[in-house]
């Protein structure tokens, strides 16, 4: 990601950290489903990547009671400090998701839960054929994306005040040319806007909204690396 878009997103997260994590449910339904799905097809022990873990709740937290290795990676400071702090057994990295150098074949999962779509989208294929990369053969990518289509900035990121910018769609053929999908779930519902005072707009972004929203409005996706890359 460009410096401003970057700052931009890390400002954000860092201004909210708190109240974002006083939002999460460690054991939100929705999404401990998911990982469940993702966690039949993983060994013992299995290395789990999870980019933009923010403050480890739920996704990494609930890997790490299982005694996967898990690595979460988020750009945001103040949220990985509440990370460290409620899920010691795991490894923080501060970091640009795009910009990561991880080798080849190191993980058997990749979690991405509403972060991607804090990436511009025109670097999603890259960030996904790097996800792919990174990805052990039969791998599994399990990844949250919105099921309807924005880009660019808004000045009150889901109600919470600080400016923040995303792309919440990736193009099909990306996703193709990465892996093959294992399952998917839609779960289309809407959260009232009104709850927080203001409109939502369609689209705005990942989830740091109040604790009846979670994955409700995304699309959950579970995708499978082959021995070789789909085109």
């Amino acid at each position: 990601m460009n410096d401003p878009h970057r700052e931009l997103v890390e400002r954000g997260y860092d201004r909210v950290a708190e109240q974002y994590l006083a939002t999460k449910d460690p054991r939100d339904p929705l999404a401990l489903s998911a990982l469940e799905g993702m966690a039949r097809d993983l060994p013992p022990g299995a290395a789990v990547l999870d980019l933009g873990c923010g403050a480890g709740v739920p996704a990494t937290l609930w890997l790490a009671e299982r005694s996967y290795s898990v690595t979460g990676v988020d750009l945001s400071e103040k949220q990985l400090g509440l990370a460290r702090k409620l899920v010691p057994g795991a490894t923080f990295v501060k970091a640009d998701m795009t910009e990561l150098d991880l080798g080849s074949e190191a993980f058997d999962a990749v979690v991405a839960f509403h972060s991607i779509i804090h990436v511009p989208k025109e670097e999603h294929p890259a960030l996904l054929g790097e996800v792919h990369r990174w990805l052990r053969p039969g791998g599994l990518f399990l990844a949250t994306l919105t099921l309807t289509d924005f880009e660019g900035e808004d000045g009150d990121w889901e109600g919470w005040g600080p400016r923040c910018a995303g792309a919440t769609t990736t193009p099909r053929r990306t996703w193709r040319c990465c892996a093959t999908p294992v399952s998917r779930s839609y779960t289309p519902s809407r959260a009232p806007a009104a709850a927080r005072g203001k409109q939502r707009r369609p689209g705005s972004g990942s989830s740091p909204a109040g604790p009846t929203s979670g994955l409700a409005r995304y699309r959950t996706q579970i995708t499978k690396k082959g021995a070789t890359r789909e085109r």
